[in-house]
């Protein structure tokens, strides 16, 4: 690692050890947020597995060895909560899933109303804008991560399905909402939607590219090529790769 960083110009950089069971620290990681005063706190929520699916040894411990090795002060929440179960614009808007928060394997005794207040507490937030369902057989049980995220306050990104497209109904129930819906601010969202997260065409993948450049303003986008990725799934899963179909790209906003 130390050697790759190397490689790419970054000479300091700090190594830490910290026992995990999952790899996806997205979900298994503090939240970090400011105060008032501009402090920065590490917010650490309980992890169960994904409303125990896969329940791994070291992984409820992460967020907190996490936000102890940034030297960060550590808040706890007794609440179960994945990172990717919330999106916020850090203006006060926060979004999620009725799907998620409301499994009865993350918080059972919580009412939509119950986990308002608690997000409001803990992440600081005014509004909680609720989608209902995810994409099919996903065993996050309809993280917001996969479905649509802010680029901006009161813009947020989205999937336009296609006709045939076996999530059309959940896809076009969520731009319904985010088209009904009105941030912190009082404000209607401005919902920006792309058809599918992977497109089969090249010149597909660039549009979206110059399309995100657009609604995000000066933030810089770099398209990564995900074809080895795709190409190793592939061969894991024993399922015939279409070279054809491989044009996936994943879109990182820095």
């Amino acid at each position: 690692a130390r050697a790759a960083l190397a490689g790419a110009g970054v000479l300091q950089a700090r190594f830490h050890v910290i026992p995990f069971g999952d790899i996806w620290l997205r979900d298994t990681a503090p939240i970090f947020l400011r105060d008032r005063g501009g402090a920065l706190l590490a917010q650490c929520f309980e992890f169960n597995g994904w409303a125990e699916k896969y329940v791994l040894p070291h992984d409820d411990g992460v967020a907190e060895a996490v936000a102890r090795a940034a030297e960060v002060p550590v808040l706890r929440a007794p609440l179960v909560l994945e990172g990717g179960s919330v999106e916020v614009d850090g203006a006060g808007t926060c979004l999620t899933t009725r799907q998620c928060l409301l499994h009865p394997g993350r918080n059972p005794r919580m009412q939509q109303e119950d986990l308002e207040a608690w997000l409001e507490e803990f992440l600081g937030v005014e509004r909680v804008l609720w989608l209902d369902q995810g994409l099919r057989n996903d065993h996050t049980d309809g993280h917001i991560d996969t479905l649509a995220r802010f680029v901006a306050p009161g813009v947020v990104v989205c999937m336009e399905p296609g006709a045939d497209d076996p999530n059309r109904d959940a896809l076009r129930a969520i731009i319904e909402t985010l088209n009904q819906s009105v941030d912190a601010r009082g404000q209607r969202l401005a919902d920006f939607q792309h058809r599918g997260a992977v497109d089969g065409a090249q010149h597909g993948a660039h549009r979206l590219l110059l399309d995100l450049a657009a609604a995000m303003g000066d933030r810089l986008i770099v398209g990564l090529n995900s074809d080895d990725s795709v190409r190793r799934l592939g061969k894991a899963s024993d399922r015939p790769f279409n070279d054809q179909d491989s044009r996936a790209k994943v879109i990182a906003a820095l």
